[in-house]
């Protein structure tokens, strides 16, 4: 492969992974939207911890921050598994004699 070769490659690579990050930077943005707890409803909770409404709603937001930081977790790990790979490659293409 030649270095034209090479270049546009990573190039191509550098979008996809940009393209990416603007997935998980969208993806963040709405958890945060979706997660928004009015004020008022927090000094509820913490008013009243006897209360079976509020019990339930707190283990609702407690499962959701859980299944909120799953996915942050798995989106981290794929983007620094698609980096492992790019560097792979980098070096790979540094062994490799060109045309």
């Amino acid at each position: 492969m030649n270095n034209s070769d090479y270049n546009k490659s990573l190039t191509i690579m550098i979008d996809f992974l940009r393209e990416i990050g603007d997935i998980l930077e969208a993806i963040q943005s709405r958890l945060e939207e979706s997660f928004c707890i009015d004020e008022n409803i927090v000094l509820y909770i913490a008013n009243h911890p006897d209360d079976v409404d509020v019990q339930t709603l707190h283990n609702i937001f407690e499962k959701a921050k859980t299944e909120d930081q799953s996915i942050r977790d798995n989106i981290s790990f794929m983007l620094g598994t698609i980096h492992k790979r790019i560097g792979k490659y980098k070096r790979g293409m540094k062994d490799t004699p060109s045309d």
